[in-house]
């Protein structure tokens, strides 16, 4: 069980918003309802998504009443709606919570745009703890089952679309001395483990 934490540091207008939000899933979802995790920030994302709404499970209707919920809130709500037992994701919002100002969410909406593009074959996501910060003239790892024809360029548009401080370096599953030299240089895993099992 994680901690009740209500961050002050977030603009009172956002921790309103995340509240209202809350109070009108647990009366609508009741028990059902495990926990809410918002971001720091509205302009924050995960996944496309600011707010975290995880269930015991995901039945048919909740995409849509979850929605409905956060347009009666207003519009700066984007929740994201999971099962009890996603810890991925969970894991990444809390993360992105706890993210240094030095990437500005910038390297976790990377791995967010990663994991929709790549889905299974994405094995991890590894940033260093400042953009200018370098391994290999790169300073996010990008880990990829098997690396194949076209990936480079996918890799390359996803690090332009979300900001131009992404350097990536596209590696395949295996190459541990790259893995390593990124964990050495302060290396961050946002997606996935430091080391194979």
């Amino acid at each position: 069980m994680l901690p009740i934490v209500v961050e002050f540091s977030s603009s009172r207008e956002w921790r309103r918003a995340v509240m209202d939000f809350a109070s009108r899933l647990e009366a609508s979802l009741g028990g059902r309802l495990v926990r809410v995790v918002a971001l720091p920030d509205p302009e924050a994302e995960v996944y496309q998504s600011n707010v975290l709404v995880v269930l015991r499970e995901v039945r048919p209707g909740d995409f849509e009443l979850v929605a409905r919920l956060a347009s009666e809130v207003g519009e700066r709500i984007n929740p994201l709606l999971a099962s009890e037992g996603e810890e991925d994701v969970l894991e990444l919002f809390i993360l992105a919570g706890k993210a240094g100002s030095a990437w500005s969410g910038e390297d976790l909406k990377f791995a967010s745009r990663l994991s929709e593009a790549l889905g299974g074959r994405l094995v991890r996501v590894v940033a260093l703890p400042d953009p200018e910060a370098e391994v290999y003239q790169s300073n996010v790892l990008v880990v990829l089952r098997e690396v194949r024809p076209g990936d480079f360029e996918l890799v390359a548009r996803l690090a332009s679309e979300v900001g131009e401080r992404i350097n990536p370096l596209l590696a395949s599953e295996g190459e541990e001395d790259v893995l390593e030299l990124f964990m050495a240089a302060g290396g961050r895993v946002l997606i996935g483990q430091g080391r194979e099992g």
